[in-house]
């Protein structure tokens, strides 16, 4: 055979290989293209401004905004509504059946008011969800978790078993200001799926929604060994009253990532009071993209079901089986809500 007919025979022969590569992987990441991945939100108190509005005002409550319902179900997941006051033998089934948990933002209290060293019941909640994540993934099952504003202060009290690592003296409400990323931000697995390049050219803008009191100073977490051991910091902020904290982190061991801004706000929230949000393609697609690489990879790593193999009690608190409640708030376009399952002392 001549030396032309020779090239095209290799080359056909490794276009042909790459060609079965690229099927297998393709084949591996759609293992079960019609599985419904279905991610859990634990739903938080009401607040007191909250609960004058609803019908029975002097009953509690509990609720999940309809941003973070919209920014799972734009992946095409089952947004599963969690309260956080269930018995635990029926928090344990939904977990055990679900594929991911969202840990979202709000206003309720991580640490009682009564006595500071201890946190309340919400946090005891949250802590409970974290350290079952953290067992489920230790089992060899992938259960990846996303944690936001408020869900990021319960992941460090969680992390430092201690009520004292929140510091609440941000004063950094309602406002968007940019993300300062860190060299560990450049080695972070999650951000590299969401892609590098958009990150950086959003972070670096006015265009991260905040709205806290409480979080934790960058020279608290890099004095804090419990929290260097475990996580990566990725990126910091400054409140408006100039103090620096920590806005980005990822666990080192587990699919965890959190951090102390919120993403669902930019394509979700458009009422009067985030008017100066960007919704810039960039910023919205940021967003987006975020949410689709917490939800992705457990169509790959994970094991969705299909809709009708899903345990019963799961679907019960599936959104699309709860009315969203259309409150006079100026913090969320709308909510759903829960009437309380226990009441703590």
């Amino acid at each position: 055979m001549d030396e032309p007919n020779n090239y095209r025979l290799v080359v056909t022969r490794v276009l042909a290989v790459l060609s079965c590569l690229l099927w297998s992987v393709s084949t591996k990441k759609d293992k079960n293209p019609t599985a419904l991945v279905t991610i859990g939100i634990l739903a938080q108190p009401a607040s007191d401004v909250m609960r004058l509005q609803y019908y029975h005002p002097k009953e509690n409550w509990t609720f999940v905004p309809g941003s973070y319902v919209d920014w799972i179900g734009s992946t095409g997941a089952m947004p599963v509504l969690i309260p956080f006051d269930l018995k635990q033998k029926d928090l344990d089934r939904i977990l055990e059946n679900i594929d991911g948990i969202l840990l979202p933002g709000g206003g309720a209290d991580l640490i009682r008011l009564d006595d500071l060293s201890k946190p309340t019941p919400y946090q005891i909640s949250m802590d409970y969800i974290i350290k079952w994540a953290m067992k489920r993934n230790d089992a060899g099952k992938y259960f990846p978790l996303f944690a936001t504003c408020l869900g990021f202060e319960g992941v460090i009290i969680s992390a430092t078993n201690s009520t004292k690592t929140l510091e609440c003296d941000l004063d950094d409400e309602v406002t968007a200001h940019s993300v300062q990323l860190l060299p560990e931000f450049d080695k972070s697995p999650f951000w590299k799926e969401v892609g590098f390049d958009l990150a950086k050219r959003v972070f670096a803008r006015d265009s991260i929604y905040y709205t806290h009191s409480c979080g934790i100073r960058t020279t608290s977490w890099k004095n804090n060994p419990i929290l260097m051991k475990e996580y990566n910091l990725l990126g910091t902020s400054v409140a408006k009253n100039g103090i620096e904290f920590v806005a980005n982190i990822e666990h080192k061991k587990y699919p965890i990532v959190s951090n102390q801004w919120h993403p669902e706000k930019n394509p979700y929230e458009r009422g009067h009071l985030y008017h100066f949000l960007d919704r810039s393609s960039d910023a919205t697609t940021l967003m987006t993209k975020i949410a689709a690489k917490f939800v992705n990879p457990i169509r790959e790593k994970g094991s969705p079901k299909d809709v009708r193999e899903i345990d019963a009690l799961v679907k019960s608190y599936f959104v699309s089986n709860l009315m969203a409640e259309y409150l006079p708030l100026s913090f969320y376009e709308r909510v759903y809500t829960f009437q309380r399952y226990n009441y703590y002392e």
